[in-house]
């Protein structure tokens, strides 16, 4: 293949919706086990870009695919659905061994060291005097020492947040029939071919049956920090209980949209 001629014919359920962004084109030859890719970037619509609805587009060259922009609106919606945490329990992709019950569990384990993390700051900090700040209703009040301490729990939380979620990415999925019929279309060659090119680091993989040693990392964890938590929470009166809650409420906001598209983006 050199090139394609694609177009629409400007319909839809409503005006409005007649139009179409096309991003990019990919075409699996079966019998060759070749992919064509075709960049368009560019809209197909009367009423947006240049006007046109048909457009005649070159297969791309090695430069147009690794190109900044194409790249990065091609890796990062599929990225977000993938590598953040929170977003993805409820976008994961399909195909993706990371299942969302173990996102779920992923979530509550970092959750619970979240709690263990301001609680122990708490602890240490226990004769800080009170400070003005934000409050909302009359028990939350946000000062800019339990913000500060909510945002450093939260990029503290980077590390065994990005082991954790690589643990769990790491581990193979059992053989499903969907397997055996890749093997009878000898897709797996292929993939062992893109494998190769890739730092040994990504290619390590766990057997299917090391899900439940991770199982047990992860209940490990969250029984500790919950032991502790409790264990350091009734020593605290109502004043320290209702800053730590503060705290934990922004380090779970800092979580979501500062450290966990930071993993993104890296």
């Amino acid at each position: 293949m050199n090139s394609i001629k694609i177009w629409h014919d400007n319909t839809g359920r409503t005006p409005n919706e007649a139009s179409w962004y096309l991003r990019y084109v990919i075409v699996h030859d079966l019998q060759t086990r070749e992919y064509f890719y075709f960049v368009c970037d560019q809209w197909l619509a009367l009423d947006k870009g240049d006007g046109l609805i048909e457009r005649n587009l070159i297969i791309a060259s090695e430069k147009d695919k690794r190109r900044f922009k194409y790249l990065l609106s091609k890796e990062t919606k599929n990225k977000f659905k993938d590598d953040h945490l929170w977003f993805s329990v409820f976008a994961r992709p399909v195909q993706s061994s990371f299942t969302r019950l173990d996102r779920l569990t992923c979530c509550f384990v970092l959750l619970c060291i979240s709690m263990l993390m301001n609680i122990l700051y708490y602890q240490i900090q226990s004769t800080s005097q009170s400070q003005d700040g934000l409050k909302i209703g009359p028990y939350v009040n946000f000062t800019t020492e339990q913000i500060g301490i909510g945002i450093i729990s939260s990029i503290f939380m980077f590390v065994p947040s990005f082991l954790l979620v690589e643990l769990f990415k790491r581990i193979k999925r059992k053989s499903t029939r969907i397997d055996k019929l890749k093997s009878l279309l000898n897709i797996k060659k292929r993939k062992q071919e893109d494998e190769r090119k890739e730092i040994s680091l990504r290619k390590y993989k766990f057997p299917w049956w090391f899900k439940f040693v991770a199982y047990f990392i992860a209940f490990s964890f969250a029984s500790v920090s919950l032991f502790f938590v409790i264990v350091k929470g009734i020593e605290f009166g109502n004043d320290q209980v209702t800053k730590w809650l503060t705290s934990l409420i922004v380090s779970f906001v800092a979580s979501v949209f500062l450290t966990q598209p930071l993993i993104v983006i890296i």
